[in-house]
């Protein structure tokens, strides 16, 4: 269904000044992975097919501001900040490390809807999949978007966000109450 656009602001968390402004830094930030592929390596456990098109809401972790983290039985997803040089990295675990299914670290300063391409290239041990992109939000961009086409936040309004090789990001958007859909195609 997507995430629910219902506040009209971002929440914010304890200052990652590595890569935002001060009082800027997202408590929240969401990983949206598309086009990872399977490996199909024989072994067991089999590894589960690949969460694409599913957004996945990262919290900042306790203790590092430049860190947010999704731990659940299945996945493990983690987006950081580095300093000394600036970048970023993404990755997507399947539970407790056994396999890894994306992994990218990217020489650019946190910047929403960066198209993350996976460093996983072929079926190696320990990968449960390999090729894929993926997309980190916080939501700045889609109020931003929201704004140009003079839709505001509101309880029923919902947003898929879908990563599209060539720098490109498909903002889709779903009002229930009167069957809205609008879908933006957005160049970075």
């Amino acid at each position: 269904m997507g995430q629910r656009q219902n506040q009209s602001d971002i929440v914010y968390g304890e200052d990652c000044l590595a890569g935002f402004d001060a009082g800027k830094t997202p408590k929240y930030v969401y990983a949206r992975f598309a086009d990872v592929v399977k490996c199909t390596i024989g072994v067991v456990p089999e590894p589960p097919i690949p969460p694409n098109d599913k957004a996945f809401k990262l919290t900042q972790t306790e203790g590092n501001a430049c860190l947010w983290t999704y731990f659940s039985d299945v996945w493990n997803i983690w987006f950081e900040v580095l300093a000394d040089p600036l970048r970023t990295t993404l990755a997507l675990y399947f539970s407790d490390y056994i396999y890894f299914y994306f992994g990218d670290l990217a020489d650019v300063p946190p910047e929403e809807g960066f198209i993350y391409a996976n460093d996983i290239d072929t079926c190696d041990t320990g990968a449960g999949a390999k090729d894929g992109i993926a997309v980190v939000t916080w939501r700045l961009l889609s109020l931003t978007v929201l704004g140009l086409i003079n839709i505001e936040t509101a309880n029923d309004l919902f947003l898929e966000l879908f990563p599209v090789v060539g720098d490109h990001l498909i903002f889709k958007y779903c009002k229930l109450q009167d069957g809205t859909n609008v879908k933006i195609l957005y160049e970075i």
